[in-house]
């Protein structure tokens, strides 16, 4: 995940500021001080991973550092050392790891079946196993994905929580979501990963072009989560966020 964003690692020498926006809110915690890194992107997203306690990393986008003020800087920090503290970047590789042995024995099963049934009962046999296939297909293809989308939503809206009760001020984190969502594209991003950054990082298509304009002329168009997405709209997650 690190790698294939092209974060690069900084010091406090580097970047002063963030150095110690990360390390106060560590130090206010009691928490091990995860590495820091930078992507060289002139858009607004952050992500943090963590396999090995001593390997933990906490990425910012360049432009989200440019953009944001010391205050909503701070809010990102916490949601992403929130998902370091929780753990969350392990959950959704052990949901990934899960889905592939699943895939792998599921095509073992099958392939043993069709392979090794006698030729009396080949033809039930083969009936019963594509049966088999088509019911495994929907799981590998609709339950088990959908099910990692939910993990990674529920963990969205946890981050944004506990950012605030790491920084006391829910109201930076909702301007860092507004700010963020109107520029979350990362180009280094896939679908393998873009369920870590802090919001979805979209493909630059029409759409998106079209939804940055309106919000340039003040017109903010609501929307709302769906099953199919890797992270809460950040409309739920501002709502749930005024209410907190």
């Amino acid at each position: 995940m690190f790698w294939l964003s092209g974060a690069k690692p900084i010091t406090r020498k580097d970047n002063p500021e963030v150095y110690n926006i990360v390390e106060n809110l560590c130090i206010s915690k009691w928490l091990p001080m995860p590495k820091i890194a930078i992507m060289d992107e002139p858009w607004m997203n952050a992500f943090a991973t963590w396999w090995k306690q001593k390997d933990s990393r906490i990425a910012f986008t360049s432009g989200l550092l440019e953009n944001l003020n010391k205050k909503e800087v701070e809010a990102v920090a916490g949601h992403e050392l929130t998902h370091l503290i929780n753990k969350d970047s392990m959950l959704m590789y052990v949901a990934y790891v899960f889905v592939w042995v699943v895939s792998l024995a599921g095509q073992y099963l099958l392939r043993t079946q069709l392979y090794g049934s006698s030729s009396s009962d080949g033809k039930k046999s083969y009936n019963g196993m594509f049966i088999f296939w088509i019911a495994f297909l929907a799981l590998w293809y609709l339950f088990y994905p959908l099910m990692r989308l939910a993990i990674s939503r529920k963990r969205e809206y946890m981050a944004d929580l506990w950012s605030v009760e790491l920084t006391r001020d829910n109201q930076a984190m909702i301007s860092a979501l507004r700010k963020i969502s109107t520029n979350s594209y990362v180009s280094k991003a896939n679908d393998s990963i873009s369920s870590f950054f802090i919001a979805e990082p979209k493909k630059f298509g029409i759409d998106k072009v079209k939804e940055i304009k309106m919000h340039a002329a003040g017109i903010e168009k609501k929307t709302k989560t769906s099953i199919r997405d890797s992270h809460p709209s950040i409309d739920d997650r501002i709502a749930r966020l005024q209410n907190y």
